[in-house]
């Protein structure tokens, strides 16, 4: 067996025990009927539901993440991280509120880099103070 045969196998076996995880390698679609349903409970323009309705039938997973990261951070009563591995989670779900609000105060600037920085801080655990 060679070591990239070893390190898929690795893989596998960690999105096998983290659903999450799955979800940021993108090999399972992100539960966003939950999420959309939570969010047209507020009070939406005409824009914002469109946006919503074209995020729900493209295929680009980041808008999807995106709505999935901001989700588990403002709408914990959704469940989005059952199942996750708590080593890995915990820490992530702590750092959202900076991760967050860097994309929305400006030094993050655009929904890829947001989505990129997110998945690999839930990889490879948040970064310290940066």
């Amino acid at each position: 067996m060679s070591i990239y045969d070893k390190r898929q196998q690795l893989r596998q076996q960690q999105m096998d025990d983290d659903p999450l995880l799955k979800v940021m390698y993108g090999m399972q679609d992100v539960d966003m009927e939950r999420i959309i349903a939570h969010v047209r409970t507020y009070n939406l323009t005409e824009t914002e539901q469109r946006a919503l309705d074209k995020m729900q039938q493209d295929s680009d997973a980041a808008p999807k993440l995106f709505l999935l990261i901001f989700a588990m951070w403002l709408a914990p009563e959704l469940g989005l991280t059952e199942g996750a591995l708590p080593r890995r989670c915990e820490p992530f779900v702590k750092s959202l509120p900076t991760l967050c609000m860097d994309m929305l105060e400006g030094r993050i600037v655009s929904l890829q880099s947001f989505v990129n920085r997110a998945v690999a801080d839930y990889i490879m655990g948040p970064r310290g103070g940066d």
